[in-house]
């Protein structure tokens, strides 16, 4: 096999077109989707960070199917198994690679700001009184309120 550089190289160049591209679809989705202000610095480092998970685990599902006999032993059913545990990959990656990029920012001494339109949740720890059954509010967090102020963080 006198070119058998040619074919490594296509399997590299294939690794990293995907790297790209899907480290440009987690970066417009780590930057648009949350309704916060994030730097485009840190969602690009968390973008790269996941793409190169998921590439690496397109890679690693496609070896499997490769060379594994799946279809023979359990039919459909063995596809069907092998798509959802890559469902359940790739959602693990795209959630664990948004808050990669939100701690990444955070220790990195940038702040992450809401948006106008964000909402905060409101903590609120509630329990049962044993004489009248009722729902009792214990402890209501002050630090989380309905609507951040313009200068609120």
């Amino acid at each position: 096999m006198p070119h058998a550089w040619i074919d490594t190289a296509l399997q590299y160049g294939e690794f990293l077109g995907l790297w790209l591209f899907a480290t440009l679809l987690f970066a417009m989705l780590f930057r648009l989707l949350p309704d916060v202000r994030i730097g485009w610095k840190d969602v690009w480092i968390g973008a790269g960070f996941s793409a190169l998970f998921f590439a690496l685990g397109v890679f690693l599902i496609g070896f499997y199917l490769r060379l594994s006999n799946i279809a023979t032993v359990y039919g459909a059913a063995g596809s069907l198994a092998a798509m959802l545990v890559w469902i359940y990959y790739s959602t693990l990656i795209f959630l664990f690679g948004g808050e990669f990029t939100q701690v990444y920012a955070r220790r990195s001494g940038r702040r992450i700001l809401p948006n106008s339109n964000a909402y905060r949740l409101r903590k609120e720890l509630y329990d049962v009184n044993p004489d009248t059954g009722e729902e009792v509010l214990v402890d209501n967090d002050p630090v989380f309120g309905e609507r951040p102020s313009a200068g609120e963080p």
